[in-house]
């Protein structure tokens, strides 16, 4: 399959508008090499001082977050904790083979989750610097018209971060704050996503954004462990039939 998605994307190589990456919350940290999803909540359960043991595994970590967005509604203290979190991590390997496909034209338009800088880190060591080489657009803090018309007509890259920023002062941790940054640019995310779409370390983090994909459109290539299942029925009968398959599927209606 990689050997097919890696075809796709050389023969569109220097080409806009037709090929779409998304990089989700499931990417590693490094040094920890952490989900960085599960470093969010690990983040929340700090400050909020409590593990929820009476709650299923599957839901500590959402209730720690839903906490500490109660407990601390001010982005700005958010980003400054989050920022204090990763003040020993760097860019992961797969960060830096990315800012080489970058620069050599093969990925013009990017969604991701990660409100931290490493992205861009690695892009600086390709000598890729923001405004001046690409785009670098944040959903709930740019205006929806500057993004829209970055993503119909720049002829550069265009990065945009759908999680926050840490730079902007801008991070949504639940859902419905996630929903609410990306509600009025919920349009172009469709019309962005109908060609040929590459999807990498979804995580449960990442649903808001996948409800404004279209389900019509150009192939899409799910590269990650986890899979939504829509339907609870099926999901019901995979847990009864294969107990395990729950570690990468998820119920998604």
């Amino acid at each position: 399959m990689l050997e097919v998605i890696a075809d796709y994307i050389k023969a569109r190589r220097h080409k806009l508008g037709k090929h779409i990456l998304f990089i989700g919350s499931s990417v590693k940290i490094p040094p920890e090499d952490i989900p960085l999803s599960a470093l969010l909540e690990q983040l929340a359960s700090e400050q909020v001082g409590h593990s929820f043991p009476e709650l299923a595994v599957e839901r500590r970590g959402a209730a720690a977050l839903e906490q500490f967005v109660q407990q601390t509604p001010d982005h700005a203290q958010r980003c400054r904790l989050l920022r204090e979190k990763l003040s020993a991590s760097r860019p992961a390997e797969g960060h830096t083979q990315l800012a080489r496909l970058v620069k050599e034209g093969y990925f013009p338009t990017i969604f991701t989750m990660e409100p931290d800088d490493l992205l861009e880190k690695a892009l600086h060591t390709q000598h890729l610097e923001p405004e001046t080489d690409y785009h670098l657009l944040v959903a709930g803090v740019d205006e929806p018209e500057v993004i829209s018309v970055a993503l119909k007509e720049s002829t550069r890259l265009v990065i945009v971060k759908c999680g926050g920023d840490l730079d902007s002062k801008y991070l949504p941790l639940t859902a419905a704050e996630i929903d609410a940054g990306l509600q009025p640019i919920g349009a172009f995310i469709a019309e962005a996503f109908s060609v040929l779409a590459i999807f990498t370390a979804y995580g449960e983090r990442d649903r808001p954004l996948l409800s404004y994909v279209p389900r019509d459109g150009g192939k899409v290539f799910w590269v990650n462990t986890l899979v939504p299942v829509s339907d609870e029925q099926m999901y019901t009968e995979l847990k009864l039939e294969s107990p395990t398959s729950i570690e990468y599927h998820r119920l998604q209606p």
